[in-house]
């Protein structure tokens, strides 16, 4: 099997296009500062590839398998997906789309104050304020996908706001009593995103595009899956 990818440096990050099966596309965004290790404990096994060719055309490099296509623009700033030559989604204003920032780890001597409480959200500990020091560099990260006027929007767990189309939509993404972030959102036009990444997250559905946000990542890392059934991109 002919298995070919993009892969490119862009200066502030690395970005890689891998065609992760003969329906799903991975796209990472890496660093300088970024690690190696798994991201989260959400893909398992190996990826079973795709036959598939990377060619470039007027400085636009294109990864083709049998039915599913990316184009990286020119500048490195945009990746178009198709699917038997039909739009599918862009994912744009990536160069750069990962932001460095300083991660710091409590520093809680013996003879600090912990207070633990019961409420409506269970058991808490809060600590009085306490030293910290500097542990390591990793990232913001965004994710900017156009989006279509008669598109919609669904999945990313269960929210207690109610809402099933999330067009024009925010969310916050993490585990809290009745909430269960699932990082995965399916779209009307065929594709769902899954995002890997043991962060929290924010989603935000705006005019033409919606974005989900990391605030911290090592690398970002998604999965896009395409299918006729929301049973196959899930």
């Amino acid at each position: 099997m002919q298995l070919d990818f993009i892969d490119v440096d862009t200066g502030p990050q690395q970005l890689r296009v891998v065609p992760w099966s003969e329906t799903i596309i991975k796209v990472s965004l890496s660093g300088p500062f970024s690690t190696r290790t798994p991201l989260s404990g959400a893909v398992v096994g190996e990826s079973p590839g795709a036959q598939s060719r990377v060619r470039s055309t007027e400085g636009r490099s294109i990864l083709e398998t049998h039915d599913l296509a990316a184009e990286l623009a020119a500048d490195n700033d945009s990746i178009v997906f198709t699917r038997n030559g039909m739009l599918v989604t862009t994912l744009r204003n990536i160069n750069p789309a990962l932001a460095p920032r300083a991660v710091y780890k409590p520093l809680r001597p013996e003879d600090v104050n912990v207070e633990v409480t019961s409420g409506a959200d269970g058991m808490r500990s809060t600590l009085d304020a306490v030293d910290r020091e500097f542990d390591r560099t990793a990232y913001t990260g965004v994710l900017e996908f156009r989006t279509d006027p008669d598109e919609h929007l669904f999945g990313l767990g269960q929210h207690e706001e109610g809402h099933f189309d999330l067009r024009g939509q925010h969310q916050y993404l993490y585990q809290h009593n009745l909430k269960i972030s699932i990082p995965i959102l399916l779209s009307s036009r065929g594709y769902s995103v899954f995002v890997d990444g043991a962060s929290a997250m924010e989603f935000s559905d705006g005019s033409g595009a919606f974005t989900i946000s990391c605030s911290c990542v090592g690398r970002l890392e998604f999965y896009l899956i395409f299918g006729d059934t929301f049973d196959e991109l899930i």
